[in-house]
């Protein structure tokens, strides 16, 4: 699998961009930073977009992407729970921000939702996706992407700590996740429902107990103001659990 890092922020500058992954020109993870990153053909090319959960940075691009697709006679998947659909349909596709793309055209509409619970298996073309249950907002999922040859990364998106407890679905190679914050900052990041470097550490060192394993870690939804901070505290806990973990920057691609 190849993965394109198109965002790796919590917020948009001119040196950020929203956090947001493509899985082989095929599958986006989250909608902050597609129509910035990708072309009309690029966009018309993809299957689908997985979404985490419904807050804007992830949700954003959505109305301006069927806008485009509905122009070039195309369609598109949105994989998300049911909470995330009503989000959207309530407050995008409502007629009075966006038409209701989810609607028309009749015999093919330009956006069609695939709702799938927490702990859903669904088929994307020769991907299998599971939704795995994450701590941040009610509707919250990350994504277990598998390629049909053995290859698995997980998404957990937007998290609070516990997200790797009682791990049971098929091991990664690779999780993809946040570390918004620093560690001085952990009550406010408790509050929201975020990571600090050492709640991650402490989430990796109970998925190694639990699984035996040390999978890669990406970090991304880094808050700019605090870029030097998470390097140097995510590089320390790289070094004392003996972790490879790279902190994610956008317009660049890793192979799994």
């Amino acid at each position: 699998m190849k993965i394109s890092v198109l965002g790796a922020h919590n917020t948009e500058s001119e040196n950020t961009k929203y956090t947001c992954f493509l899985i082989d020109d095929l599958v986006a993870v989250d909608a902050g930073a597609l129509t910035a990153s990708l072309s009309f053909k690029a966009v018309s090319s993809l299957e689908a977009i997985l979404l985490t959960h419904e807050h804007f940075d992830h949700i954003r691009d959505i109305p301006t992407i069927a806008f485009n697709l509905f122009s070039q006679e195309s369609s598109l998947n949105l994989v998300c729970t049911s909470g995330i659909k009503k989000v959207i349909t309530k407050h995008l596709f409502n007629k009075t921000v966006y038409p209701q793309y989810h609607k028309f055209p009749r015999s093919k509409p330009t956006i069609t939702f695939c709702v799938i619970r927490p702990g859903g298996i669904m088929k994307i073309d020769d991907y299998e996706i599971i939704a795995i249950p994450v701590h941040h907002t009610r509707s919250a999922t990350g994504f277990l992407v598998s390629d049909g040859e053995d290859k698995r990364i997980f998404f957990s998106s937007d998290t609070g700590p516990g997200f790797l407890n009682n791990w049971k679905y098929p091991l990664p190679q690779v999780i993809v996740t946040e570390v918004t914050m620093p560690d001085r900052l952990v009550a406010f990041a408790s509050q929201t429902m975020h990571l600090t470097p050492k709640a991650l550490a402490d989430e990796l060192i109970k998925f190694n107990q639990i699984t035996g394993r040390k999978p890669n870690i990406i970090v991304a939804h880094r808050h700019p103001a605090y870029e030097r901070e998470l390097t140097d505290e995510l590089n320390a806990i790289a070094d004392n659990l003996d972790l490879h973990i790279t902190i994610a920057k956008a317009n660049t691609t890793f192979e799994l």
